[in-house]
């Protein structure tokens, strides 16, 4: 059984545990851009009360077998004024651990990310994937997500 609920200050070292899950896969596609190692923990665990206190943020997540099986978090972004929509739900992170990928949790997250989007009256959700992490992008396909723009990058 999934159970999808608010993060809480408690769940920060399981959250921690996550998300240095997914930067290590990253790292694997651009050690220049993403990284670890010196104040990481701290970086991340100011990040993630800041989703929890802010109420534009949120941070859900996937509890299964008694513990932390992922997480998603996201919030509400302003778009230019000469756009014909203005705002828009963005979700920055939505990781599961390996164990628990492909039995639905991702999905859930998902849904309850949705949920919370709908009820502060948005009608669209974006969200940035990096192109190499395959199985991140057709994770994203699966749940009705439709590549709009390209995110391009230059070192100089």
């Amino acid at each position: 059984m999934i159970t999808i609920r608010s993060a809480e200050l408690k769940d920060i070292k399981d959250i921690i545990e996550i998300f240095t899950y997914l930067i290590k896969i990253h790292l694997e596609f651009d050690r220049q851009y993403y990284r670890t190692g010196k104040n990481f923990n701290s970086s991340v665990e100011n990040w993630i009360k800041a989703q929890i206190e802010v109420p534009s943020h949120f941070l859900f997540v996937s509890v299964q077998n008694n513990g932390i099986s992922g997480f998603v978090s996201g919030y509400i972004k302003y778009l230019f004024p000469w756009y014909r929509i203005t705002t828009v739900g963005h979700i920055s992170f939505l990781v599961v651990k390996e164990e628990f990928q492909k039995k639905g949790t991702g999905k859930a997250l998902m849904a309850e990310a949705e949920g919370w989007f709908k009820n502060k009256d948005l009608e669209y959700i974006e969200v940035f994937a990096n192109e190499k992490n395959s199985a991140g992008v057709s994770a994203w396909k699966s749940y009705g997500f439709s590549v709009l723009n390209l995110f391009l990058r230059k070192k100089i």
